[in-house]
């Protein structure tokens, strides 16, 4: 599906949902471009859709090959998969954290949870931490 989208990217056409979100987050065409060139690519198999996200990762890869996307850190585009030609969304998100992958960040809330300690107390209703 990746393929798909990246050789059709020129005929990738926003929504009217997106177009209006692109304008009130002041993100430009060139740089959905470059999400699309140099971002990260995330499925969401929940809602059938690709997401690609510009993080660190992918601005010093950038860099490295002589090309500044520094600008476009943080932007994230969602692109539809039942309908190619659709960009869903886009905005603008610096932190990170958001985009790891699922499995990962629910190994690591266990693990936080088990290292704080957190129980139920027996005849109280709160929860403590």
């Amino acid at each position: 599906m990746h393929t798909q989208i990246m050789n059709q990217k020129e005929q990738l056409n926003p929504s009217k949902h997106a177009r209006k979100r692109m304008q009130q987050r002041c993100v430009r065409s060139h740089q959905i471009n470059i999400a699309l060139d140099w971002g990260r690519e995330q499925y969401l198999s929940s809602s059938r859709r690709y997401r690609y996200v510009i993080g660190h990762r992918e601005c010093k890869r950038a860099l490295k090959d002589g090309i500044d996307i520094s600008s476009c850190y943080g932007l994230v585009v969602i692109v539809s998969c039942e309908k190619i030609d659709r960009i869903i969304t886009t905005y603008w998100d610096r932190k990170a954290r958001n985009h790891r992958n699922k499995a990962w960040t629910k190994a690591s809330n266990r693990a936080s949870n088990r290292a704080s300690n957190k129980t139920w107390r027996r005849g109280s209703i709160r929860y403590f931490g």
